[in-house]
């Protein structure tokens, strides 16, 4: 995993800073541990063309919401960049670096070329959990009516009247602290 880490901050691997680079490398040990904890090779995640990997980790962790379809997907991309590497590394006979069979391979650059288009159906299969939690906002809030009649009343026009005075003044305690006495009035009225 060193050497991976090293590598996203080549140019070779994206020349990515070192916070990101290590954001990758653990997505990739994180997940290599969560399907095989006990061997240290990638076959849990080429294994079945990839599908194993997201039968067993991917669609799990998206249906208990443990995750949410964005970190998925930055997980896939950390596993997409991770089997480039070791393509990569294999391909230019890097010394030092484990041998890896004709078949493996074969089976990471087949699971490397299938991530993007699994990304893509997460956003879609996965989106309308997104809209469900905006429409459980949306019907906790208070009714129009109960909102204009909230603006109608004198400290809320106050408070109006006094932000587009102060909209473009530099910011100061002091109307911070006259808002929320205008905020708490109105609060009062209700």
């Amino acid at each position: 995993m060193k050497h991976f880490y090293e590598h996203l901050q080549d140019l070779g691997g994206g020349a990515n800073k070192e916070r990101q680079a290590c954001i990758h490398a653990q997505n990739v040990r994180n997940l290599l541990d969560q399907l095989d904890s006990k061997n240290d090779t990638i076959s849990c995640i080429i294994e079945d063309g990839g599908m194993h990997m997201w039968r067993k980790w991917g669609k799990p962790i998206l249906e208990q919401n443990k995750m949410r379809p964005g970190t998925v997907k930055s997980y896939f991309s950390s596993v997409g960049k991770f089997l480039k590497f070791i393509i990569n590394k294999v391909a230019d006979e890097t010394r030092d670096f484990p041998s890896i069979d004709e078949w493996s391979l074969r089976l990471a650059n087949n699971v490397l070329n299938r991530l993007p288009d699994w990304r893509t159906s997460i956003s879609r299969t996965f989106s309308h959990k997104k809209w469900q939690k905006v429409l459980e906002v949306t019907r906790r809030l208070p009714p129009v009516s109960t909102i204009n009649d909230l603006m109608s009343t004198e400290p809320a026009k106050e408070a109006i009247t006094t932000l587009n005075k102060n909209f473009r003044r530099k910011y100061n305690r002091a109307f911070t602290v006259y808002l929320l006495s205008c905020l708490k009035s109105i609060s009062e009225e209700i």
